[in-house]
């Protein structure tokens, strides 16, 4: 009886201490999918307010280059 009983404590105790590795696996990718949330709804609110302030998406980017003798040059090496 007492070998049995020492034997249903330490299965007991493996047990618990796999739900315990289990719990802080869960709670990992719990903390990484409520970052990933947050990261979308923040695009979605961005994209969103970026409709209402009539915002459209570019077709082509054009660069303005800018003469090394020009006065805003000069500006922007101070």
């Amino acid at each position: 009886m007492y070998i049995y009983s020492v034997n249903q404590l330490t299965q007991g105790t493996l047990a618990i201490k796999n739900y315990g590795k289990e719990i802080n696996i869960l709670s990992d990718e719990n903390r990484s999918l409520e970052i990933d949330f947050a990261k979308i709804g923040f695009l979605d609110n961005t994209i969103k307010q970026a409709k209402e302030l009539g915002f459209e998406k570019t077709k082509s980017i054009k660069y303005v280059k800018i003469p090394d003798n020009s006065l805003a040059r000069a500006n922007q090496l101070r």
